[in-house]
C-alpha cells in the first residue's frame, strides 16, 4: 500500500509544472494578436530579435552578434499578457528551466548584415523551433541557407538562448 501511495505521489506534477502547463494553455492560442497589417503576430509564440553581422572579406565567414533583444516576448490574445508572462517565467525558473524550454513555439528574428561588393546588404529571417533549438525551421523570403548557417553557429546560438527574461504583449 505504501509503495502504491509513493508511486501515486511521484506521478503528481509539482506546482511549478502545473503552473507552466496552465500558463502555456491559457496563453497559447495561435490566433493573431491583431491584423497582420497592424503588426499582428501569432499568439502563443515566444519572440526574440537578434542582429548579426557577417564578414567574409578574409575569405572565411566571421559571424558576430551586433545586438540582442533584452527579453523573450510572449504574444498572446489572453487578457493581461504581463501577468501571464510573469506566471510562465516564475514556473520555469522554479523548475530550473530556461525561458526557451517552454513547450510553446519560439521564433528568433535574425537580422543579418553582410558586406557584398562594397555595399551592405540586409536580410531578415526567422529560426523557428518548439522543443529543441537543434530541430529548427528557417522562415524567410530570402534564401534560407544564410539563416541556416547563422543559426548553426553554436556560440551565437548559445548567446541568444542565454536570454532568460520574458515579457508579455498583445500586439
Amino acid at each position: 500500500m505504501r509503495q502504491s501511495v509513493a508511486q501515486f505521489r511521484q506521478a503528481i506534477p509539482s506546482p511549478a509544472a502545473f503552473a507552466q502547463h496552465f500558463a502555456e494553455r491559457y496563453g497559447g492560442s495561435q490566433a493573431l494578436t491583431t491584423y497582420v497589417s497592424h503588426g499582428g503576430r501569432h499568439g502563443g509564440t515566444l519572440y526574440l530579435e537578434a542582429s548579426l553581422y557577417l564578414d567574409e572579406t578574409s575569405g572565411t565567414p566571421q559571424w558576430s552578434l551586433r545586438s540582442l533583444g533584452p527579453s523573450w516576448v510572449i504574444a498572446t490574445t489572453a487578457p493581461q499578457p504581463a501577468r501571464l508572462a510573469t506566471t510562465l517565467k516564475t514556473a520555469l525558473l522554479q523548475q530550473q528551466k530556461r525561458i526557451w524550454q517552454t513547450n510553446l513555439p519560439k521564433s528568433v528574428k535574425l537580422l543579418v548584415e553582410e558586406e557584398v561588393s562594397g555595399l551592405n546588404r540586409y536580410s531578415e529571417g526567422h529560426a523557428y523551433f518548439t522543443s529543441s533549438p537543434d530541430q529548427f525551421e528557417i522562415r524567410t523570403n530570402y534564401g534560407p541557407e544564410l539563416f541556416r548557417r547563422a543559426w548553426q553557429i553554436l556560440t551565437l546560438r548559445a548567446r541568444i538562448l542565454e536570454i532568460n527574461d520574458l515579457t508579455g504583449s498583445s500586439d
